[in-house]
């Protein structure tokens, strides 16, 4: 089939967006509807997909994608299933339904965090997918997206759409301040950030996650990539290395970030909302932040924000790195509806669907969208393609254990609790305790 010419709807007013997206998904669905897919049902089926609101935005990105399905595959009926938000009562509430140990219906496929293929796997949550999509499926995602899938050697979920991390930074600020651009160095932010304080510019300088959860983990696996000491699981899965001299390096900077004014000492208190709270409001000049949606942004700030990769420390340009986050499709092992969960991820991580989840400025893991150049104009996705992606060692069942301990510890170092050097040793030593038994 021939490509299409998808209309720009990157810099539209919200209303008309919505408007072209659904003419996008209408056009989608009227070249499709004649010919489903090989293996697709022969008679009406209805399958349950868990997915809780994918935007932050009042457009709700779930509605027009199940449309356009139904309509390109009139058999299929997609119930769609929200619950939490929270990510930790998102995992409990899908291992309780799969395991049925509550009254709610379990769902044929739902949306986990990219993170959740090693647990899930393990505790026969999600069943492995290799045999049911041809190897030409897995080509259409970047590799490190579909390394993330794989437990054991096989393939538990399905990329969905990608988060990567960005710093956005007030325009107007650094233009009173002399600044020729975003700061390419923490050592550069760190002066800009303490500079416009002191001159009264702004109250904050740099915002981030710092609290004692998930969040803090991907800051820190950033910072230890920026300084060259990129967490990685032993191949057996039975070793990680937290505990090193550039480790160090880079968590004394972290802690430095508190006592110098760089970053106010409450970011120990910040999750994505508190911090990009104080953000909006015009309090602070720079912050770390998943890919963001500028137009969406509140006042005072609207329109003077710029968005742009991490920074990396002075000297090492090559560690300009972005923790990957997301969600994937995962498939419950006892679904009795194969062949139409099949159709409707292989339809929803095609050109089309996932050209449009990248106008809600998700980032698309569709390999061709990400290259499209429509979709390589959005500033910020563009800035998360200028970042080398960092994964967490999320490739073993204990990864909540590990990611608990590491966040536990460093977030100790960070309130002065304890001094950096003896955080990462306790680490080391608690995660060197855990990880021998948790082998595949």
């Amino acid at each position: 089939m021939r490509r299409r010419t998808y209309p720009q709807v990157m810099r539209e007013p919200l209303g008309r967006r919505r408007l072209m997206i659904a003419a996008a998904l209408g056009a989608l669905a009227g070249c499709t509807e004649a010919a489903p897919p090989a293996g697709g049902p022969a008679r009406p089926a209805r399958i349950r997909w868990f997915a809780s609101s994918i935007t932050d935005s009042r457009q709700d990105l779930r509605e027009p994608l199940v449309n356009a399905f139904q309509r390109a595959h009139p058999l299929i009926r997609i119930e769609v299933v929200s619950g939490p938000m929270n990510t930790d009562e998102k995992r409990s509430w899908i291992r309780d339904t799969i395991a049925r140990k509550g009254h709610d219906l379990p769902p044929d496929v739902y949306l986990g965090d990219i993170i959740w293929p090693a647990e899930f796997a393990a505790n026969h949550l999600a069943a492995p997918l290799d045999r049911h999509f041809p190897p030409s499926f897995w080509n259409r995602f970047p590799q490190e997206l579909v390394a993330a899938t794989v437990y054991g050697g096989k393939s538990y979920s399905v990329p969905f759409f990608a988060d990567q991390s960005v710093l956005m930074y007030r325009k107007d600020l650094l233009a009173e301040a002399g600044a020729d651009g975003p700061p390419r160095t923490w050592e550069e932010l760190s002066e800009l950030a303490r500079r416009l304080v002191r001159e009264g510019r702004v109250e904050h300088g740099f915002v981030w996650q710092g609290v004692a959860y998930e969040g803090l983990m991907c800051v820190w696996a950033e910072f230890a990539a920026h300084a060259r000491a990129e967490m990685a699981l032993s191949p057996a899965g039975t070793g990680l290395r937290v505990d090193s001299p550039e480790a160090l390096d880079a968590l004394r900077f972290m802690r430095r970030m508190l006592t110098d004014g760089t970053s106010p000492a409450a970011v120990t208190t910040f999750r994505e909302t508190q911090a990009l709270q104080v953000f909006e409001s015009g309090q602070a000049a720079f912050l770390r932040t998943w890919n963001p949606e500028i137009s969406e942004l509140n006042l005072p700030v609207r329109g003077k924000v710029g968005v742009a990769p991490l920074p990396t420390f002075d000297g090492r340009p090559e560690s300009r790195a972005s923790v990957v986050g997301g969600w994937s499709l995962f498939v419950n092992p006892r679904t009795e509806h194969l062949d139409e969960v099949r159709a409707f991820i292989d339809w929803i991580t095609d050109f089309p669907a996932q050209y449009t989840v990248a106008q809600y400025s998700k980032i698309p893991v569709n390999a061709a969208v990400r290259a499209d150049a429509i979709v390589r104009g959005n500033p910020a996705l563009a800035a998360t393609t200028a970042s080398r992606p960092v994964r967490r060692p999320a490739s073993t069942p204990r990864y909540p254990q590990v990611s608990q301990i590491v966040y536990t510890e460093i977030h100790r170092a960070l309130t002065g609790a304890v001094p950096p050097e003896r955080a990462l040793r306790e680490a080391q030593r608690r995660i060197d305790r855990l990880l021998p038994a948790t082998a595949p």
